[in-house]
């Protein structure tokens, strides 16, 4: 069953040059997020090979052309059973976009770091996010890495473009393990050194797979927690989160991205100290899964929007000071069996509707 609400104080923009094909002012650009996309289901169609939503995604990416995006950013779980060939495969489908000199900076999810050794297999998939684009595609500057990334064999990473620094955060070791152990803790110093940079640009984005506070899972950026803890309980995680939401909200970040949910979820999450908040949205799902909330939910997790059953992208305007996040979807409620998930391939194209926007200064 499909579910929506939507509170007022998010507003609701729509000015003329955030519609598909209008031209862009100069010092306006976009950049596009794609949630998980791995496909769970035989493949049926035989258009999701790998189990890769290589279906969905090459409908979504045809969008970002379409919405004249520079980037495209993915939060993780590219696939569902990892292995360095199925990397490779969701590499490969990013020719499209570098075609149309769009350049791709994924993360790993809790799905490629239950493959041992995964952090070198994603590196060499993806040489891009250690600094090194393919040729044709966007050159980006000023990349940073944490130091724990030799130590974990991981890879976190912060870029600029533009007038945007993002903040990439990888929280995995190279164990196989994805719940207990987070490396946040490691990062905090090169998270906070990124962040209150005098030379930063005027906006931030931070984007890791698992959230703060999650709708459906209870293990986050932070670790895993037990059925009653909302993933804010635990005495050893709240002085790194305390720390965490401080270093995001006095730097002005306007947004923490992530995926992980299977669901559009924009909620506004205070700090286990209640000193700071910081604002998240979990980006829907581009998979053959889709979750609903699952009790307990925190006091300080405020859900501004939520909308489940949905294909979606996002498209985020930077226009000087003035960020707008657009989220378009597709309810495929029709199509889910009694698991919560999808068999075939659903007909996005000419579909697509916009159903969020908010914008905001960071001023």
């Amino acid at each position: 069953m499909k579910t929506f609400f939507h509170f007022q104080k998010l507003a609701v923009i729509v000015s003329a040059f955030l519609f598909v094909g209008a031209p862009l002012q100069a010092d306006v650009w976009r950049f596009g997020v794609i949630g998980d996309t791995q496909w769970v289901a035989p493949n049926a169609d035989g258009r999701n090979p790998g189990t890769i939503s290589l279906g969905i995604i090459e409908q979504i990416d045809r969008e970002f052309i379409e919405h004249g995006v520079e980037l495209v950013l993915a939060v993780g779980d590219l696939v569902d059973v990892c292995s360095p060939g199925r990397l490779k495969m969701r590499a490969e489908a990013v020719e499209r976009l570098m075609k149309a000199g769009i350049g791709l900076y994924p993360l790993r999810g809790n799905h490629e770091a239950t493959m041992l050794d995964s952090g070198v297999a994603f590196a060499a998939s993806f040489p891009q996010i250690t600094g090194s684009a393919p040729e044709g595609t966007p050159q980006t500057g000023h990349f940073s890495f944490p130091e724990t990334n030799v130590r974990h064999k991981s890879h976190s990473y912060s870029f600029d473009w533009r007038n945007v620094r993002f903040v990439m955060l990888d929280q995995f070791e190279n164990t196989g393990e994805t719940k207990a152990r987070s490396t946040i803790a490691d990062q905090l110093g090169w998270l906070e050194e990124r962040l209150s940079d005098p030379q930063r640009p005027a906006h931030t984005f931070v984007l890791a797979h698992k959230p703060l506070l999650g709708g459906r899972h209870k293990n986050n950026l932070f670790g895993d927690h037990t059925e009653e803890d909302p993933g804010d309980a635990d005495p050893e995680q709240i002085p790194v989160q305390n720390r965490f939401f401080a270093a995001l909200s006095q730097n002005n970040v306007r947004y923490f991205i992530c995926g992980h949910d299977h669901m559009h979820r924009i909620s506004a999450i205070r700090s286990p100290d209640g000193k700071h908040e910081v604002q998240q949205i979990i980006s829907a799902s581009a998979s053959s899964k889709f979750y609903v909330p699952r009790e307990p939910f925190s006091e300080k997790d405020t859900v501004l929007a939520q909308i489940l059953n949905e294909v979606g992208f996002y498209i985020y305007t930077v226009d000087g000071d003035q960020i707008t996040v657009d989220y378009y979807s597709v309810d495929i409620s029709p199509l889910l069996d009694d698991k919560g998930g999808i068999a075939i391939t659903p007909e996005l194209t000419g579909h697509w509707q916009k159903r969020w926007s908010s914008s905001g200064s960071v001023k």
